[in-house]
Formats: structure tokens, sequence, C-alpha cells
């Protein structure tokens, strides 16, 4: 099961980097991704970490969050 879920996180992680490549996100949403996501760097980094290094405020990264999933979401479902 643990192969499986390796393969799922590659899958999602590719589809991502490919919406990434398509510039569908502004630069904030393209960090956010990348760094809630683990994208180009060796594992996700946990919200506090996030809001640490974007130097956004808690609350104001947990909006951004529920934006940026709902958009890659989204773009993901329309592509089925």
């Amino acid at each position: 099961m643990k192969v499986n879920n390796e393969q799922n996180s590659e899958t999602l992680e590719s589809k991502i980097q490919t919406l990434l490549d398509r510039q569908l996100f502004d630069d904030m949403e393209s960090n956010l991704i990348r760094l809630r996501y683990g994208i180009g760097i060796e594992q996700p980094l946990p919200p506090s970490e996030i809001s640490r290094i974007m130097k956004i405020k808690a609350k104001a990264l947990e909006v951004l969050v529920e934006q940026v999933d709902r958009k890659i979401f989204n773009q993901l479902k329309n592509e089925l």
C-alpha cells in the first residue's frame, strides 16, 4: 500500500507541476504551492514555516491555502 501512496503522491506532484508550468497562478500562489506540496524541495513544509517564509500571518495563509487548493482542484477536475 505504501508504494501505491508514493505513486499517487508523485502523480499529484507531477500534475501540480504541470499546472505551475502553465503559469496559471501568480507568484505568491506559485510559491505557496511549491512550499505546501513540496515541489522542488525535499518535502512539504508545515503551515508555520510557510507563514514565516512568505511573511504572511497564519489567518491570511489559511485563506490563501483554501483559494489555491480550490483553484488546483478545479483545474484538475476540468482536465478529467
